[in-house]
């Protein structure tokens, strides 16, 4: 673990502290204790810690309330001076309204990222400190003295652990714990195996095979006749046919819904060419933007000449970057400016096609309609004529057929069913044969895999 030293903290305008800057010295001693009555703001020292190192407190307070609300002004700062392995950084945050910029120095060496949260991701990685670690440390009150004490077994070891980083004993342990359970569970499936092994060669018997029966034929002459019967009604068949479709027009044309009145919407290309002129504005101004950062990044703002180590005058680079530095920041603004325009534009032509989709929609539903109630015949009755006996006739006949086709059926079911008992009696006697084989290579691997748990087990 990193040697952690924090030297001076200073603040400004945060929870009940005025808007003067407060200074503490917190490396004086090696441990600095705040004593003082009930509401003197002692728990602000460690919730402004918090702030400063992890970009959070402990009372999950959001910062628009970390301001002093007695206060007239709507800012708040603080600046943080530690060590890390005897290095000097400075950590600095300030609050404006909505918006937060921290600076993060080493030895006057900028170390701070574009965003705040890569900021204190960088922070985090110099620190390598748990949040809540770090808030048991600074933030101490009676329930907290007694919380480790009150703790269960498995989160007393966490703390421990993660406070003298131990971690890597745990990692081992992770280790030896999966490659165990990974070697139980085939010891387990091994054990299973054999058992199924075992019980399949003393419960199971080969059956003896089966012969299959002959296949009888359907009365061809029974089907003729059927056949003659069925051409006889085809007419009315087809009369019953068109009743059903024309039917089935009529269903479809009474669930059609829509509305008359609804019109046409008008063409608005000019929602799509605003969302065009828009990213062409934004893509323009991201260009100009690069091309200033990489202007910025370009300027030598040296007074001392590389070549001889003279003087020189170096007003006018500086005056060039504050001009380019406020292009930047006015860029920026333009930017956030049109992306937001940019997100009106798209909610707009969203809208304007769903408006555009219902109307299309509504119109195929009429022209649906007018092409059901051309194709519907209103001549046609909506009920099936009467017929005569032919049907019953035809019932009969095809109730003779069907019990011999069933008969035959069985008959071919059967053979197919000796066909599968004739092939597992085979498969079962080679069968019998394999697990022979396997039960012998299951019972060598069951003792190599136990020896392996013995020896884990001990570490």
């Amino acid at each position: 673990m990193s040697k952690i030293v924090l030297n001076d903290l200073k603040f400004s305008n945060m929870f009940s502290y005025g808007e003067r800057e407060n200074c503490i010295s917190l490396s004086k001693n090696k441990i600095t204790q705040l004593t003082a009555p009930n509401g003197s703001g002692k728990s602000s020292i460690a919730l402004i810690l918090q702030e400063v190192l992890f970009n959070k407190n402990i009372k999950g307070i959001k910062k628009a309330d970390v301001i002093n609300k007695w206060g007239k002004s709507k800012n708040w700062w603080a600046n943080l001076e530690l060590s890390v392995d005897d290095i000097p950084y400075s950590i600095e945050i300030k609050r404006t309204g909505a918006k937060s910029e921290v600076s993060f120095l080493q030895d006057k060496k900028d170390l701070s990222e574009h965003k705040v949260l890569d900021t204190y991701k960088s922070i985090q990685e110099l620190l390598n400190l748990d949040f809540n670690i770090f808030s048991q440390l600074t933030y101490q009150s009676s329930i907290d003295l007694l919380e480790f004490l009150k703790a269960t077994d498995t989160n007393r070891k966490k703390f421990l652990i993660n406070l003298f980083n131990l971690e890597k004993y745990i990692k081992i342990g992770e280790v030896l714990k999966i490659k165990l359970g990974d070697e139980l569970k085939r010891k387990v499936l091994l054990q299973g195996e054999s058992h199924t092994y075992k019980s399949f060669l003393e419960s199971t018997t080969i059956p003896e095979k089966k012969t299959i029966v002959e296949v009888p034929d359907v009365d061809e002459e029974l089907v003729k006749q059927l056949g003659l019967l069925e051409k006889q009604i085809e007419d009315y068949s087809n009369i019953c046919k068109k009743i059903d479709k024309n039917n089935l027009y009529i269903q479809e044309r009474e669930s059609l819904t829509f509305d008359l009145s609804m019109k046409a919407l008008e063409e608005s290309q000019e929602l799509y060419d605003a969302v065009e002129e828009f990213k062409n504005d934004i893509n323009k101004l991201s260009i100009h933007k690069r091309n200033v950062e990489k202007s910025l990044i370009e300027i030598d703002t040296s007074d001392t000449c590389y070549a001889c180590g003279q003087k020189i005058d170096n007003s006018q680079a500086k005056e060039l970057m504050r001009g380019l530095d406020k292009d930047l920041c006015e860029t920026v603004i333009k930017l956030d400016a049109l992306k937001e325009e940019l997100e009106y534009a798209k909610d707009a032509v969203e809208s304007y096609e769903d408006e555009l989709d219902k109307y299309r929609k509504n119109k195929r539903a009429i022209t649906k309609f007018e092409d059901l109630s051309q194709v519907i015949d209103e001549s046609i009755p909506v009920e099936y004529p009467n017929f005569g006996d032919i049907e019953s006739q035809i019932k009969d006949l095809r109730t003779t057929i069907n019990a011999q086709t069933y008969e035959r059926q069985d008959a071919i079911v059967h053979n197919q069913h000796v066909g599968v008992h004739n092939a597992k009696v085979d498969a079962l006697m080679e069968q019998k044969e394999d697990f022979l084989s396997r039960q012998k290579v299951v019972e060598n691997d069951i003792i190599s895999v136990s020896d392996r748990v013995n020896n884990l087990e001990i570490l």
